[in-house]
């Protein structure tokens, strides 16, 4: 059995096993907070409920009372001209309901009863101008008056809705609450409207927890048995419902879930984390091999001597020299990359620095002339804007590609030379000879442009302006020697463009 087999064997079941723990007391602490926060949220809404019912509730009163204090009801009943009654007076009750009521939406009715239970007067702002009284709401004016009552507030489940009810029985003569001799003669003034809110919010509750919430008389022996919660409406309703446990089964359902998957995975990762801390950190035979590598890596030595041990640290020590000799073949590899420009395949400026410092201390020590040629591209720009990008590219690519076979053909005779684009339109070669055939290398160049650069079946109108330098002669150092190269370059600009300047000494420059 490998190392990682027994590593797994030990630490699957301790970390399982603690992870399970911690995770069933999460989940019973989880479970209280989930069964506190839902009642808690259950009771508040069933008391924005009972907010919502008692602001439907208040507004019937308020209607009724309106139509008392206002005197419009008074004077339609003690109305002697049945025609005035209803054209004149009934049309004043209208307007006041109907601005009392506000939105049209808002379905209000407002009803006279008479003492032998005939609508006297009758007014629904709906849809229908010939709506009547429904049944329900008779019922209700005839029970307030065998109830020994003058005032009753009542939730009716009829038919084309839900509606809220407020009654009044008042005294024709006094419009005071009648005493007991004269409830039979007494008339009924009641007030209902659409609870559209109530009803909504109701529908909402009751869809989002699967229950039923009841508005039943207070006497009504399923209006609280049952019950989680509560509320009284007013003296003789209540709001009942219930959060049925299915719904928290489902909620702790939703946790256990997430709480065994969340193990699970965290289960995973630790081992995965404990397994390669182990793997990372076995001593002994391990630490040896680790030993070899280094000796290999510094040169020391060829083979491992853990090459004849077997199972994985075997295994490793084999295919270590071959991971050494493949990254050493990558890493030589970046470092090209990393030397070479990208659009032209040529040097680039770093490679350009490392060469010309080697060569430089060369050329201190006495080992031959370093000449450098600086390179700047005439009316590359204005190309670059006239023929676009595209075609810049296609100048630098086709000029480091004439250039680079002119330095080939010096390095095919043993001679060394590189040439390096260090940026933009700049180009620079680094010759190790002297003066004289620096400048023929610089004439050979110039003369690329002698037409424009030919790039393919298209010609550019571009040129070359070069400086040419040569150490010792005009410098000592690699940043006195770019110094004159670049002063030469200028002067070959000023003396004409397409031609090439030799700076025989740091201080002056003559154009060819």
């Amino acid at each position: 059995m490998t190392l990682g087999r027994r590593a797994l064997l030990v630490i699957f079941p301790v970390v399982l096993l603690s992870n399970l723990a911690v995770g069933l007391g999460v989940y019973s602490t989880q479970k209280r907070l989930i069964e506190d926060s839902e009642a808690t949220r259950f009771e508040t809404r069933m008391d924005s409920l009972a907010t919502a019912f008692g602001s439907e509730l208040e507004f019937t009163r308020n209607l009724v009372f309106a139509m008392i204090s206002g005197g419009a009801a008074r004077s339609y009943l003690r109305e002697p001209n049945a025609e005035f009654q209803i054209a004149g007076i009934g049309v004043k009750l209208q307007d006041g309901i109907a601005f009392f009521s506000g939105s049209r939406d808002r379905l209000v009715s407002f009803a006279i009863i008479a003492p032998g239970g005939d609508v006297a007067y009758y007014f629904e702002n709906g849809e229908d101008p010939f709506s009547e009284i429904r049944p329900e709401q008779l019922a209700l004016a005839n029970a307030i008056r065998a109830a020994g009552r003058s005032t009753s507030d009542d939730y009716l489940e009829a038919a084309d809705g839900a509606l809220v009810v407020h009654s009044q029985l008042l005294d024709k003569t006094t419009f005071e609450a009648p005493i007991a001799t004269q409830r039979d003669a007494a008339y009924v003034l009641q007030a209902a409207v659409r609870p559209a809110g109530f009803a909504a919010a109701r529908q909402e509750i009751e869809a989002d927890y699967g229950t039923r919430v009841k508005v039943a008389p207070s006497t009504a022996p399923t209006a609280s048995a049952d019950a989680t919660a509560t509320r009284d409406l007013t003296s003789g309703l209540v709001l009942s419902g219930s959060m049925p446990d299915a719904y928290l089964d489902g909620r702790l359902r939703r946790l256990a879930l997430i709480l065994a998957g969340g193990s699970a995975a965290l289960s995973l990762l630790s081992i995965a984390i404990l397994l390669w801390l182990i793997r990372r950190n076995v001593t002994g035979p391990i630490v040896a091999l680790e030993r070899e590598v280094k000796e290999v890596i510094e040169g020391r030595r060829e083979t491992l001597a853990a090459l004849r041990q077997g199972g994985e640290i075997g295994g490793l020590a084999r295919n270590i020299k071959s991971l050494h000799d493949k990254t050493l073949d990558a890493l030589h590899g970046v470092q090209r990359m990393y030397w070479t420009d990208p659009l032209t395949g040529i040097s680039n400026r770093p490679h350009f620095n490392r060469v010309a410092e080697q060569w430089v201390d060369a050329m201190r020590q006495g080992e031959g002339d370093l000449a450098l040629l600086f390179v700047d591209l005439d009316n590359f720009k204005q190309v670059n804007d006239t023929y676009g990008h595209a075609a810049g590219d296609a100048v630098l690519k086709a000029f480091s590609a004439q250039a680079g076979a002119l330095i080939r053909q010096r390095c095919d005779r043993g001679e060394e030379a590189l040439l390096a684009r260090l940026a933009g339109d700049e180009f620079a070669i680094l010759y190790r000879t002297g003066a004289d055939e620096a400048s023929v290398l610089a004439g050979e160049i110039v003369a690329l442009f002698a037409k424009g650069l030919q790039v393919q079946a298209s010609t550019y109108p571009v040129s070359a302006s070069i400086g040419v330098a040569v150490a010792p002669d005009c410098a000592d150092g690699l940043d006195e020697l770019i110094s004159c190269a670049d002063a030469a370059m200028y002067g070959a600009k000023a003396a004409g463009r397409n031609r090439y300047c030799v700076a025989p000494a740091p201080r002056y420059a003559v154009a060819v």
